[in-house]
């Protein structure tokens, strides 16, 4: 199937609503037959306060002129007007991305892609070599050797490669594999070498470098905060090689149907000047959003003094700060120990990116005072225990406002925090892609079943009113809000397991946190996410609407066009 990039272009209800109910307009325009420039005729899922679907919507300037019955928005058809006819097709508002990493998802796709199946083929310490060696003979002699995106739990030999697998490859240039969690690594002899890890390097605060058993000599494996700087040395390149790799990002963005695109967790200095240089070129088709990681909010003082304003397509949304690590790599920080330990281990529970609760604390209120947004990462429940306190802290502090403080991954959650999360100024995004990817070897290993029954337990968050959205956290996961959606409401495992039915959310639900309340977590409520007059003509033709196929076949249905501002960005053609 081709596609084509427009490269310059900047639920139902169970019962019908009657039209008469559906019909929304602003007050100036009635009775004035306003020409639109697009009006689109069929199933349009409105995300509204009521989940209403309506028969038309109007589009002129960009934005949602008119939407209701199909006579009524017809009334401002022109000469001009484009009629676009959806017949089985279904129009929704432009997916939100809550919490990914367009940088890092760049980034990725210029290395050798060691993704496991059912997202790649990469199974083994076999395939590893192969990629590896395929995307080598496109390099400088010398230069680092780099694949991306390798689990060790769907490796036949059931463990991570070490430092010795990888000088099988290579002992002339530095060879990294980069773990898909983007929490650790395992590096050659020569990669070591050049990072100066030794017997004698101490780990980080934060960190970890792993031994030879018996010794203090590196078997490979760096981990949090050891890890970072590999990552800063890895994404070294050109000026343009950047802009090209964020180039190739927002068109996989695109292609999915998305219209609002985060990097959260931003390091590089050089990103106001990237995003700018695409927008000159024409080249920056979505709204994106920054969040500088906390150890280099220095880089970026003085975007904060007013953070929620946009400009050129792209603004800074807040700060973001890491508590701990992630869950299959066992660097999530948990309150009850992993459920198998390893050779060695005694009631192993991960562990904290800061020991002391009381930093957590102090940076938290530090922003607070400043009235800047936080998104907090915080996988495990001891992480999310950290990151309540911390807000608590805060909010004592600076009462009042409204700071909707964003606490991201939340796999493991227990009842308790769930109720004390109720209490408090926050929104929770969950990164349901775990359900299906990783919920077999969370079930199994990481977890054990009764944890791993809640793993992002969306539903216990919608019975308490709390407002949640979905991630993939690309890339991490792919791009893929259908599979999100398919992930929340079915909870089914790759290998068709059922991963806590108790924890499925409605289909409404699901696309609801998708669109209207990833706007809410982005202070744009007013601008995006529902299909409302007044709101930009924000997006998605979809193959069929959610409401309208079996549950269990959402992550079949396809994204045909997205649209931002009125304009086609993005046609998938014959």
């Amino acid at each position: 199937m081709s596609v084509v990039i427009a490269r310059r272009a900047i639920g139902r209800l169970l019962a019908p609503v009657p039209i008469a109910i559906l019909i929304v307009a602003c007050a100036p325009l009635r009775g004035t037959h306003v020409a639109a420039d697009r009006i689109f005729v069929g199933d349009i899922v409105t995300v509204d306060a009521d989940d209403r679907v309506a028969e038309a919507v109007a589009v002129r300037d960009g934005r949602i002129l008119a939407v209701g019955g199909k006579t009524e928005v017809l009334a401002h058809r022109g000469a001009d007007t484009e009629l676009v006819e959806l017949q089985e097709r279904a129009l929704l508002p432009g997916f939100i991305d809550s919490h990914s990493h367009l940088f890092f998802t760049g980034l990725k796709q210029a290395m050798a892609d060691m993704s496991p199946p059912p997202m790649g083929a990469v199974d083994s310490f076999d395939a590893i070599e192969a990629g590896l060696r395929a995307h080598e003979r496109n390099l400088a002699a010398g230069s680092w050797l780099v694949g991306w995106g390798y689990d060790h739990s769907r490796l036949r030999e059931g463990r991570h490669p070490t430092r010795d697998d990888l000088d099988a490859i290579s002992t002339d240039r530095p060879v990294v594999l980069v773990h898909f969690s983007s929490h650790q690594a395992v590096l050659n002899s020569r990669a070591l070498d050049r990072m100066d890890y030794r017997s004698n390097t101490p780990d980080p605060e934060g960190g970890v470098i792993q031994r030879r058993p018996g010794s203090r000599e590196p078997n490979g494996i760096v981990q949090e905060r050891a890890w970072l700087p590999v990552f800063a040395r890895i994404s070294e390149a050109s000026f343009e090689e950047r802009v090209d790799r964020v180039d190739a990002a927002l068109e996989l963005y695109v292609s999915k149907g998305f219209t609002t695109v985060q990097e959260g967790a931003l390091a590089d200095p050089d990103a106001v000047r990237i995003l700018e240089t695409l927008a000159d070129r024409g080249r920056l088709p979505v709204d994106v959003v920054l969040f500088p990681i906390h150890e280099a909010v220095s880089d970026f003082e003085g975007v904060f003094e007013s953070p929620m304003k946009g400009g050129r397509g792209f603004r800074f949304g807040g700060v973001k700060i890491v508590l701990d690590g992630g869950s299959p790599g066992r660097t999530a920080w948990l309150r009850e120990p992993y459920h198998i330990q390893k050779e060695g281990e005694s009631q192993y529970r991960g562990f904290p990116h800061y020991t002391d609760s009381d930093e957590v604390n102090s940076i938290v209120r530090s922003y607070y005072a400043r009235n800047i947004p936080l998104n907090i990462h915080a996988l495990g429940d001891a992480a999310v225990q950290q990151a309540i306190d911390a807000v608590k802290f805060a909010e004592e502090a600076f009462p009042g406002g409204d700071r909707r403080t964003n606490l991201i991954h939340l796999q493991v959650l227990g009842e308790d925090q769930l109720d004390e999360l109720a209490e408090l100024d926050v929104t929770l995004t969950f990164q349901v892609a775990h359900n299906y990817y990783f919920g077999d070897f969370h079930h199994a290993v990481t977890l054990g079943p009764q944890r791993a029954a809640r793993l992002n337990p969306a539903r216990s968050a919608l019975d308490r009113g709390l407002r949640f959205t979905l991630h993939h956290d690309s890339p991490v996961h792919p791009v893929d809000p259908l599979r999100l959606i398919d992930a929340a409401v079915n909870r089914i495992t790759s290998t068709g397991r059922v991963l806590g039915a108790a924890e499925r959310i409605p289909i409404s639900a699901a696309i609801r946190a998708s669109t209207a309340a990833a706007a809410y977590q982005y202070f744009e409520e007013n601008e995006k996410g529902t299909i409302e007059v007044g709101k930009w003509a924000d997006f998605v033709i979809l193959s069929r609407s959610p409401h309208d196929v079996e549950a269990t076949r959402l992550a079949d249905l396809e994204v045909l066009e997205t649209i931002r501002r009125g304009r086609t960005i993005f046609r998938k053609g014959p």
